[in-house]
């Protein structure tokens, strides 16, 4: 049988695509085992033996069919290869001289020995494979006797009959070929079909004939058939002479070509990528890679790869330790591994390797590198030894090359690249200054070397409001805005100082030779004013504002110190109204310390319910009859006793532990209400919201939550907002007060007065009552003014 490259299942090359359904070929193995089955039944089982002068017996055809199997010709026309499988000649001497039962058990036997033993395949393979030789041969049995009529070999009935047995074979054998190629490639070529069936018919006729000669030999004289013997044998041994020195120019023309390859690239990774994708389609690969150490033992290694599918990759940084443990790879020889062997087969940029060929790249000093090729666990054929042979050789010509033509100018671009990589690892790519990692090492090689000129100091300078830009503007004007402000730290800064970006929104400067604190505030007040200069960003103008912090060294201080120092300083100066600069004083670390530790007890006391609340009553002057009560938090620390809110509020607003704060005394207050509902009715109950409490985005939900759960009327609820609170997005806050009003509580604003106090906001707020503040009120009794 002749059998094409591109479409056969069982000696030449069909990855299966993992993707595409492959209980597909399942479903069409099973199909044609049971239609072979039903075949055999009906119209072979019990069909009589030919009658003819001799009989052979069937396990001599099954040594017939085995050898065919195993050993098939090769032809090459215009650049294809094309195998012919002998397994028809035998077939047509079986016909003749061989029970129908005995000519199938033969078959499956001699090629199921093969299939199962010898090529080593996976089980949807070998049933396939089986499947589609038993439906190919029952059909041509069941067809041969009623088309011979009993004719003898040599009478042109049998001749015709033979030829319909041989076409069947070939029809039943392409079509489940072309379906399987259908279903894993889905790309069937009609050229390459055609041209594959073509030659299927030519070897179909060849078979069909030499087994006609065969059978007649044996029909007449059966020792006549030993004459044969030598001229086969002399055509075989010519036969693999020639393969032989085909093989030999292949590899020649295959050397060749990489050699050209190699000298006709501009670059190394050009070459070695073009180098990699040759060998990957020569060897049949899904995926070929080289991997070349650098020059130091303990140094990066480089890795190139083609595939699987279009996928390149160039010169990646691998650990330099993977040389020892791709595959198993040594630096005495090439190895080939397949599924078969013992040793773990990873996958490789997502490919399940099931077998692959590795060949160290040998240098002058041992194991320059690695060099693979691969192909998935639903290969059909595995790497021969002689493939092995051929990539060893193109793997030593390749390590011959570079270690002559281009391994200087490798090591060189190694080099730069390794110079270009660390640059990066101490670099901020956005700003190009200085990143965390250098500014630190540059801060402890100051504290270490003193210079005698003058002491070391740290500006710590962060954005105001740069959320905002990012926010209206997107994040491109706000990268945009990184890098203007970079340039111009930089340009505030001497040649011995380092400006770095620390990260975000946030800078700093290492003044290493500063002689007194005048200095560092001279530049300090340098940056503010180069800042405030407007900057121009998708043709809108944007101003840039800063907060610095100075920090100065110090008797003992190390780098961890004195940027602590800085940056406490910076929050320090955004507390005091932003845009200034602020030195480090040591009382700003106490007050920092102090405000920890309260943060820290503040999360001890919402986890152990050490918060309390306490009502203040609200009087109807006219009537004295007390009409609500004002919720106050108070904080029963076990150590210090009951602290008022002044003692944590404020850290708790800063920190933003005032909105679990906030939701416990709601849910606290109402509940508290609904348990004085028995004496007082009609009391109101004043809950306090703080700035982060009416910005947070669950506001609305948590107060409703809190009535639910309490039972309380709404209209019993009054929440109090200060005036500074709602100025802060006056739009926002009105938006939020408007959706909590539908839930029927009151909105009131505390100590009116005290902020913007301008009546015209009050009417875009859903208010309904105003708390004056204490100081308008104090001497209204005895001053007409008031």
């Amino acid at each position: 049988m002749m059998k094409g490259r591109d479409a056969e299942v069982d000696t030449t090359e069909m990855s299966i695509d993992v993707r595409r359904p492959l209980w597909l070929l399942w479903l069409l193995a099973v199909l044609m085992t049971g239609a072979a089955l039903a075949v055999f039944a009906t119209k072979i089982a019990g069909a009589a033996t030919p009658e003819a002068p001799i009989h052979v017996p069937w396990y001599v055809l099954a040594v017939g069919f085995a050898l065919a199997e195993r050993h098939v010709l090769m032809l090459h026309f215009r650049g294809e290869a094309h195998t012919f499988s002998l397994d028809e000649i035998v077939l047509i001497v079986g016909l003749f001289f061989v029970s129908p039962a005995g000519l199938v058990a033969a078959h499956v036997i001699g090629v199921g020995l093969v299939v199962v033993i010898s090529l080593r395949r996976s089980p949807l393979k070998v049933l396939f494979n089986l499947a589609q030789f038993a439906l190919g041969l029952t059909l041509a049995i069941a067809l041969f006797a009623p088309a011979a009529g009993g004719a003898a070999p040599f009478e042109l009935r049998a001749w015709l009959a033979v030829l319909a047995a041989a076409m069947t074979t070939l029809v039943v054998t392409f079509g489940a070929i072309s379906i399987a190629v259908a279903v894993s490639d889905g790309r069937p070529d009609k050229e390459d079909t055609v041209r594959a069936l073509g030659f299927g018919i030519l070897g179909a006729l060849v078979n069909a004939m030499f087994g006609l000669v065969l059978a007649t030999v044996l029909w007449f004289a059966p020792l006549a058939a030993l004459l044969l013997v030598g001229p086969v044998l002399v055509l075989f041994v010519a036969y693999r002479a020639y393969v032989s020195e085909r093989a030999k120019g292949e590899a020649l023309q295959f050397l060749y070509q990489a050699s050209q390859l190699t000298n006709g690239a501009d670059d190394l990774e050009d070459g070695l990528v073009a180098l990699l994708a040759f060998a990957r389609d020569t060897f049949h690969g899904e995926l070929a890679e080289i991997v070349i150490a650098g020059e130091d033992a303990d140094a990066i290694a480089y890795r190139t790869a083609a595939g699987p599918g279009p996928v390149l990759r160039r010169m990646e940084r691998v650990p330099h330790d993977t040389l020892d443990g791709i595959f198993g790879v040594t630096s005495e020889a090439a190895t080939l591994v397949d599924t078969r062997s013992s040793v773990a087969l990873p996958a490789r940029d997502g490919l399940a390797v099931g077998h692959v060929m590795t060949a160290p790249l040998a240098g002058n000093s041992g194991l320059r590198g690695v060099v693979l090729v691969a192909k998935s666990r639903e290969a059909v054929v595995p790497f021969e030894k002689d493939e092995l042979k051929l990539f060893e050789t193109f793997v030593n010509h390749l390590s011959v090359m570079l270690e002559k033509n281009q391994l200087s100018n490798s090591l060189a671009e190694l080099t730069l690249a390794k110079q270009e990589l660390s640059h990066q690892a101490f670099h901020d790519s956005l700003t190009g200054l200085a990143n965390r990692v250098l500014f630190r090492q540059r801060v402890e090689e100051a504290l270490a070397h003193g210079r005698p000129d003058g002491g070391v100091a740290v500006l710590f300078i962060d954005l105001d409001d740069f959320k905002t830009v990012n926010d209206t503007m997107g994040h491109h004007a706000g990268d945009e805005l990184l890098r203007v402000v970079g340039d111009r730290i930089a340009m505030c800064a001497a040649a011995d100082d380092t400006p770095a970006r620390l990260g975000g929104d946030e800078f700093a400067v290492l003044l290493p030779g500063i002689a007194h604190e005048a200095d560092a505030r001279v530049i300090a007040d340098r940056i503010l004013v180069a800042l405030g200069d407007p900057i121009e960003i998708d043709g809108q103008t944007v101003a840039a504002a800063a907060s610095i912090g100075i920090a100065m060294h110090s008797g003992a201080m190390d780098a961890t110190e004195l940027l602590q120092n800085a940056d406490v300083a910076m929050y320090t100066a955004k507390r005091n109204g932003k845009g200034r600069f602020d030195m480090f004083e040591q009382t700003m670390s106490l007050t920092v310390a102090r405000k920890h530790q309260v943060k820290l007890g503040l999360e001890r006391a919402l986890a152990n319910d050490e918060l309390v609340v306490h009502y203040q009553p609200v009087v109807d002057t006219a009537t004295g009859q007390m009409i609500a009560a004002e919720a106050l938090v108070r904080w029963q620390d076990p150590v210090r006793g009951l602290l008022p809110p002044s003692e944590f509020v404020a850290i708790a607003e800063e920190s933003g532990l005032i909105v679990p704060i906030g939701r416990f005394v709601l849910r606290e207050a109402c509940r508290q209400l609904m348990q004085w509902s028995d004496v007082a009715p009609d009391l109101r109950v004043f809950v306090n919201l703080s700035t982060r409490q009416l910005a947070h985005p669950d506001l609305f939900e948590e107060i409703a939550d809190a009535l639910d759960s309490s039972g309380l009327d709404p209209s019993r609820l009054v929440l109090e907002v200060t005036e500074t609170t709602m100025m802060q997005d006056i739009d926002i806050a009105s938006a939020t007060l408007a959706r909590v009003k539908q839930l029927g509580v009151a909105i009131a604003v505390d100590d009116f007065g005290t902020g913007y106090s301008s009546l015209s906001y009050l009417r875009k707020l859903p208010i309904d009552m105003l708390k004056i503040a204490k100081e308008f009120i104090d001497s209204i009794d005895h001053s007409d003014e008031d």
